[in-house]
């Protein structure tokens, strides 16, 4: 079951985070924020934080973080639709019904997603692998330790079209992977479609949710251009997405200038 982003906005409203999390924990307000123990961890401190403007969580002790959906999946142990449908019952909003359109559109959606994590995967492994000592070198080089390696799941893309193979062989669809940009057709070729990245070191490109969209990349060996990044696509709008925000949020605080620097 999938939900229009109006109706998602419609619901949170009704609900605001800061009362729901009252009910299971106590919360201390200091300044703009409220601050508790949190219930996901054993803590002595309070490092449990709730950002009532942006009506949004986040633990600095284990890393919990989201909104009052992501709080009831986690609290309740449910899936993303139980926990709506359970804040829809408890504020009285009355959930719309799916169609047929909108069913197709988000199911497209899922699959490029899903490709693109696929995608994710195959890079990180590929950087520990033997094919990946020249962007393992590069990076120790760079002084960049292996923790922020896992961290921004940092990867590789070797030559020819390992990818492509990789991702036919997994099941998916050729017209898939170049809808999310992981390829490239080429009739004058003949290979025919090929893989986007080759050689380069992956820096993915994840969305407000932690979703990989997308994918920048570094030449690893002299040649042009240096940096390439994925092109647009339906998950990935260039003017739309930020590289790192997603981490960025996680220490975020309400009271603090936020800096934005070209890449």
């Amino acid at each position: 079951m999938s939900y229009s982003t109006e109706f998602m906005d419609h619901l949170k409203s009704k609900a605001p985070l800061a009362s729901w999390i009252d009910k299971k924990i106590k919360l201390t307000r200091k300044g703009k924020l409220l601050l508790g123990n949190c219930p996901f961890h054993q803590e002595k401190s309070a490092s449990f934080t709730v950002y009532e403007a942006q009506d949004t969580f986040h633990c600095f002790g284990c890393g919990a973080h989201g909104d009052i959906i992501k709080f009831i999946m986690m609290s309740d142990h449910m899936s993303f639709r139980e926990a709506v449908q359970k804040l829809a019952e408890t504020v009285g909003v009355r959930l719309p019904e799916e169609q047929s359109a909108a069913h197709e559109l988000n199911h497209n959606r899922r699959v490029l997603i899903q490709a693109t994590e696929a995608a994710t995967v195959f890079y990180q492994n590929q950087l520990h692998a033997n094919v990946g000592r020249a962007a393992r070198a590069y990076l120790a080089e760079r002084l960049i330790p292996e923790r922020e390696w896992s961290r921004f799941r940092l990867g590789y893309a070797p030559s020819g079209n390992a990818l492509k193979t990789y991702l036919l062989k997994e099941g998916y669809e050729e017209k898939v992977l170049l809808e999310a940009g992981l390829i490239l057709d080429s009739t004058g070729r003949k290979e025919g479609s090929f893989d986007y990245f080759r050689d380069r070191l992956i820096f993915p490109i994840l969305s407000r949710q932690e979703k990989p969209v997308a994918f920048g990349g570094r030449l690893l060996k002299e040649g042009h251009p240096k940096y390439l990044n994925s092109h647009e696509t339906s998950l990935f709008i260039k003017g739309q997405t930020l590289y790192g925000l997603s981490e960025a949020l996680k220490s975020y605080k309400s009271d603090e200038p936020v800096y934005i620097v070209e890449g």
